[in-house]
Formats: C-alpha cells, sequence, structure tokens
C-alpha cells in the first residue's frame, strides 16, 4: 500500500479550515530537520534536564498557540516560521534551566 503525502499547501488550507491535525502533520514534515538543529544547538549543561525531544514538544505547543498569527499574516514560509519557533523555545528553555538574563 502505498502512503500518499500531502504537500505543505494543503496541509495550510486544512489547518485554514479548521483541521487541527494538519499542524500535526506539518510539524512532522519537518522534525527530523529541526531536530537536528536543536541537538547541535542544545547547550550541554542542559542535556541532564532538556534533550532535543523536550524542545520539539514545547515548540509544537508554542507553535499550536500561535498558528493564528502565521495564518493571518503569512510573510514567511511555514518551516521558517516554524524553525524561529522553535529557536524562541529554545532560549526560553535556556534562560528557564539555567537563569540566563538578557
Amino acid at each position: 500500500m502505498t502512503e500518499i503525502v500531502e504537500s505543505s499547501e494543503e496541509l495550510l488550507a486544512r489547518l485554514r479550515n479548521g483541521d487541527e491535525t494538519a499542524l500535526a502533520e506539518l510539524f512532522s514534515q519537518h522534525r527530523a530537520r529541526l531536530w537536528r538543529m536543536v541537538s547541535f544547538r542544545l547547550d550541554q549543561r542542559l542535556c541532564g534536564r532538556v534533550d532535543a525531544d523536550d524542545v520539539l514538544q514545547e515548540a509544537y505547543l508554542n507553535a499550536a498557540q500561535r498558528i493564528e498569527h502565521y495564518l493571518n499574516n503569512k510573510t514567511m514560509s511555514f518551516f521558517v516560521w516554524l524553525r524561529q519557533i522553535v529557536l524562541q523555545t529554545m532560549i526560553d528553555l535556556h534562560r528557564q534551566h539555567l537563569g540566563a538574563q538578557m
């Protein structure tokens, strides 16, 4: 049986129409690439407390909360927007666990 993979545009259309599972599918399409980015950039002092999967889980929740902003103001590709959410999540986790202040 062949699995049919929807394009990002089709998934974004489903998301605009209220299909919440489309966000999970979009995130899943980019997960491996985001995981590599997080594992490369994650501060080694956090390794005992947080791993790349934790960061991605938190980032997914953040993306779900902010998805309306992306859909209403689509100025960048979905991946770039998602990468920004992941990087912001990493910064927040670094601050939270390391007590770093900006």
